[in-house]
């Protein structure tokens, strides 16, 4: 799935950082807490920076979810837009 497997990186302990995340009108804050002991693809996203390549990247993520449901993988995107984008 990856073009360049140098991009990904693979079997690692997660990052901590906080963000507000904003589902179904309502913000909340993130935390991998409810994460724990799961597979995650962590996904960042430049749509405003980079208009060309992300269209793509998501479309074949999109195309791959069942795969990712199967492996019981968490998917997790986060783009640079405001909250209120």
């Amino acid at each position: 799935m990856f073009s360049n497997t140098k991009d990904a990186t693979l079997c690692r302990p997660m990052p901590s950082f906080e963000i507000v995340y904003v589902e179904n009108g309502i913000f909340h804050d993130f935390t991998f807490d409810n994460y724990l002991g799961k597979y995650i693809v962590l996904f960042f996203y430049d749509i405003k920076d980079n208009p060309k390549v992300c269209p793509e990247e998501i479309i074949t993520i999109s195309k791959n979810m069942k795969l990712f449901k199967e492996l019981d993988v968490v998917l997790l995107a986060v783009s640079n837009d405001n909250v209120f984008t």
